[in-house]
C-alpha cells in the first residue's frame, strides 16, 4: 500500500474542490471490521496521515455488529474474511444491521463474482487489499460518507423473516404460508420462499405444479439473481401472497453454490414488504446462508420435550453465529391439542427465547384445508387458530417485534 503525499492536491483532481474540502473539514467516523491487527494498524496509519478521520477497530464481525448498534459510525470498512463471517455472508449481516450506514468492502478475493454479489446488494465500493493505496482508500470513504442516509436498494428493501423448525413436524411450513396470507390481507406485499435443497413442502400444501415455470429459480447463477429475474418465478396465490417454490421431487434438488439462496432472498426483498423464508429443521450450510440475510428469526416449536430440547440447540447455534437478543423469537404451536400443565410461556422460558406467537391446536382443520389445497386462513378464517395466526402476523410485521407477556 502506498501513502499519498498531498491529500489536498488529490481532492482537487478527484472531486469538485468545494465538496471535497467540506468533507475533509468534517471528521469522518470510520469503523474498520478486520481480524488482522497488523492490517488494522496499517489502515489506521493511512487514515491518520490523510486527514480528519476517526477510526474504530472491531476484530470480528460480532464486535462490529455491536459497535454499529451503539451508533456514531459514518462509514464501515468491512473485511470479508473474518473468523465469524466469510465472503458475502459477512456483508449481508453487516448490511442488515447498518441499514443507513454505507459499507466499503475490503477483500483479498479478486473474484468478479464476489464483487458483483456485494455491489448488487448495496456495497458502496469494493477494494482489493493487495491493491489498496491511501488515495483509493480515502476516495472510497469520502464517496461513501456522502451517501449516508440514502443507501438505495439495500435500505429500501423489505424485511426478511426466517422460520426455523425446532424439528420436523412442528408445522413450520403451514405457519409460513398462513402468515404470508395474513400479511397479504393486511395489504402488505408478502413473498414466501422455500430453500431449493429439499422437495417442495409448499407444493404439498398448495398443490401448485412447479413444472409450469420456465426454469427453476435455483438454476439461475447468483450474479443474475435480481428482482427482475426472480419475478418470472413467483407464483401469485389465491390468498394474495407470492410464493417461490422449491423443487417438486428429490431428483430435481440442486446443489446450490454459496450466494444463490441469500441472493434470492435479497432479490425478493427488493420488491416486497416482507419475505418469509421456510428455512427447515437442519442447521446446514444452506440454512445458515438464508439466516445471514434475515432481519428476524422465528424459532417454531411445540410443547413436546424433544422439541424444546431441539429448539435450545438451535438457539445455541444462533448464539455461536452471533445472533440472538431482539432478533430471535419463538412461536409455540400446540399440535396435539391434549391438555398439559406446561404453558406456552413456560415453553418459551425453557427454550430461552422470547415468545412472539401462540398457535392453538387445529390439526383437523389444517388437514381438511390441505386436502382442499388451501390454507387455514382461506378455509376457516374465524377459527381460533386462524385468529392466532393473524395475531402473530400483526406482531411480526411491527417495526419492532414485541414478545407476548402474560
Amino acid at each position: 500500500m502506498e501513502r499519498m503525499s498531498n491529500l489536498l492536491e488529490f481532492c482537487k483532481t478527484a472531486y469538485d474542490s468545494a465538496d471535497a474540502m467540506q468533507d475533509i473539514a468534517n471528521p469522518v467516523n470510520v469503523l474498520l471490521v478486520e481480524d488482522s491487527e497488523d492490517e488494522a494498524l496499517l489502515v489506521e496509519a493511512m487514515l491518520s496521515s490523510a486527514g480528519p478521520f476517526r477510526m474504530r477497530w472491531a476484530a470480528n464481525l460480532s464486535s462490529g455488529l455491536q459497535q454499529i448498534t451503539e451508533g456514531g459510525v459514518d462509514v464501515v470498512l468491512l473485511d470479508l474474511g473474518l473468523p465469524d463471517g466469510k465472503g458475502p455472508d459477512s456483508f449481508y449481516r453487516m448490511s442488515r444491521a447498518a441499514r443507513h450506514v454505507p459499507i466499503v468492502v475490503l477483500t483479498g478475493d479478486n473474484s468478479r463474482h464476489t464483487e458483483l454479489a456485494v455491489r448488487e446488494r448495496g456495497a458502496e465500493d469494493v477494494l482489493v487489499k493487495q491493491r489498496i493505496g491511501t488515495e483509493d482508500l480515502v476516495r472510497a470513504i469520502l464517496q461513501a460518507s456522502r451517501s449516508k442516509g440514502r443507501r438505495g436498494r439495500s435500505s429500501e428493501r423489505g424485511r426478511v423473516i426466517g422460520f426455523v423448525g425446532a424439528k420436523g413436524g412442528v408445522g413450520t411450513t403451514s405457519l409460513v404460508l398462513n402468515v404470508a396470507a395474513a400479511l397479504a390481507q393486511m395489504k402488505h406485499r408478502a413473498v414466501a420462499v422455500e430453500l431449493p435443497d429439499a422437495p417442495s413442502g409448499f407444493a404439498l400444501h398448495l398443490g401448485r405444479p412447479f413444472a409450469g415455470l420456465m426454469q427453476r429459480w435455483s438454476d439461475l447463477p447468483p450474479d443474475r439473481l435480481n428482482a427482475d429475474a426472480l419475478r418470472h418465478h413467483l407464483v401469485r396465490m389465491p390468498f394474495g401472497a407470492d410464493v417461490l417454490f422449491g423443487p417438486q421431487s428429490a431428483d430435481a434438488c440442486p446443489q446450490p453454490g454459496f450466494g444463490r439462496i441469500s441472493g434470492a432472498l435479497w432479490a425478493a426483498s427488493e420488491g416486497a414488504d416482507f419475505v418469509l423464508a421456510d428455512i427447515g429443521t437442519a442447521p446446514s450450510g444452506s440454512a445458515w446462508e438464508a439466516i445471514s440475510v434475515c432481519d428476524f428469526l422465528v424459532l417454531v416449536a411445540d410443547r413436546e420435550p424433544t422439541s424444546i430440547h431441539a429448539a435450545r440447540r438451535w438457539l445455541q447455534w444462533f448464539r455461536l453465529k452471533g445472533l440472538g437478543g431482539e432478533s430471535v423469537g419463538t412461536v409455540v404451536v400446540n399440535r396435539s391439542g391434549l391438555p398439559t400443565n406446561t404453558s406456552m410461556q413456560q415453553v418459551a422460558r425453557e427454550i430461552g427465547c422470547p415468545l412472539v406467537g401462540v398457535i392453538p391446536s387445529a390439526g383437523e382443520h389444517m388437514a381438511h384445508a390441505s386436502t382442499r389445497q388451501e390454507i387455514l386462513l382461506q378455509w376457516k378464517p374465524d377459527n381460533l387458530s386462524a385468529v392466532s395466526l393473524m395475531d402473530t402476523a400483526v406482531r411480526l410485521s411491527a417495526p419492532r417485534v414485541e414478545p407476548i407477556w402474560h
